[in-house]
This record gives structure tokens, C-alpha cells and sequence, in this order.
């Protein structure tokens, strides 16, 4: 679908929940079971979340298939979230560009 949304395009703009943030991360650890949070509202049997990602796993994907990354906004609990995003945002906010799009480091 991403390659579509940039054949279309020259830039497209892509949000994501971070299937690994910290409170997920503590469910998991504490409960032993898939987490349920307000960002993530369904058991997973339920969910209609096909893909469970986190943010590193999209920011890799778009390298292998030389996506660039032109921008990216990363949003927590308390607003926006700058260091270590991974853990902490619960939404993850890309502007992304085919293979002649230039990456800014993140």
C-alpha cells in the first residue's frame, strides 16, 4: 500500500501505533498477555490490527525498501515525545518519500 500511496505521490503522510510502548510493554511484562490500552483498545483476537509494529520496526522497513524519511513526529501521553521514541510515544507520525526522497537522521 505504500508503494501505491508513493507511485501516486511524491510524498505521503503515514501514522502508526507503537505496538511497543511503555505501558504495552508493562502489561506484557506484569500480566503475561497481549495489552489492552486506550491506544490499543482490543483483545487480540479482536483486534482489526493486522500488522503489530513498533516505530523501529517501520523506520527499518522503509530503509530496506529505500523509503526515505523526510520527516517524523512522535506522540506520547503527555504530548510530543523527543528522546526515545520507541519506548515512550504511542503514536508515530511519518512523512515519507520514494526512493529519491533524503532521510533526516531521527
Amino acid at each position: 500500500m505504500l508503494r501505491e500511496a508513493l507511485r501516486v505521490g511524491k510524498e505521503v503522510i503515514v501514522g502508526l501505533p507503537n505496538f511497543v510502548h511503555d505501558s504495552a510493554r508493562l502489561q506484557m511484562f506484569f500480566k503475561g498477555r497481549a495489552p489492552v490500552t486506550p491506544s490499543l483498545p482490543y483483545e487480540w483476537h479482536d483486534t482489526p490490527n493486522f500488522h503489530f509494529l513498533s516505530i523501529s520496526d517501520f523506520i527499518e522497513y522503509c530503509q530496506k525498501r529505500y523509503i526515505g524519511i523526510r520527516k517524523a513526529f512522535f506522540i506520547g501521553k503527555q504530548g510530543e515525545v523527543r528522546r526515545f521514541p520507541n519506548l515512550f510515544a504511542l503514536t508515530g507520525i511519518f512523512l515519507i518519500a520514494g526512493a529519491g526522497g533524503t532521510r533526516n537522521s531521527l
